[in-house]
């Protein structure tokens, strides 16, 4: 296989190959913007418009080597169609920004994840999260 300038200089010999330079000034295609993060959010990250979410009873069970982190999620579809539950990402966040997935503990019953929600009707989850023994501060985050 040969280079592109071997290639460009058999061209000009062989009526059979063609040769096609192109120049491109980076100042042209490459022009970066400065935003603010928080433009950044108002753009692509927006509230959930076809739910409501209420978290209650929210405890914090101390165990030997983690804490457990047990909430009821509360989950109304405003919309018209169908919310479907695996499409919703949960985490709790620490206020220092680790994020933990949920876990499921059969003693504890909880919920791996949500059941889908048809319209006007309100879907409740127990979620467990693993969190260690240093966090007693925690935001619930729901990602779609």
């Amino acid at each position: 296989m040969s280079t592109n300038s071997e290639r460009c200089a058999e061209a000009s010999t062989n009526q059979y190959i063609t040769c096609q330079k192109s120049t491109y000034p980076l100042s042209q295609i490459s022009n970066p913007t400065k935003i603010s993060y928080n433009s950044l959010l108002e753009t692509y990250v927006k509230d959930f418009e076809n739910m409501d979410a209420r978290v209650s009873n929210v405890e914090l069970i101390s165990g030997d080597e983690i804490n457990l982190l047990i909430m009821t999620l509360s989950i109304s579809n405003k919309g018209n169609t169908e919310i479907s539950g695996y499409s919703i990402d949960i985490t709790a966040r620490t206020l220092s920004g680790l994020e933990f997935d949920t876990d499921y503990y059969y003693d504890m019953d909880c919920d791996s994840s949500i059941d889908d929600i048809n319209p006007g009707l309100t879907k409740t989850s127990m979620l467990c999260f693993e969190v260690p023994k240093n966090e007693t501060a925690f935001n619930l985050i729901l990602r779609s």
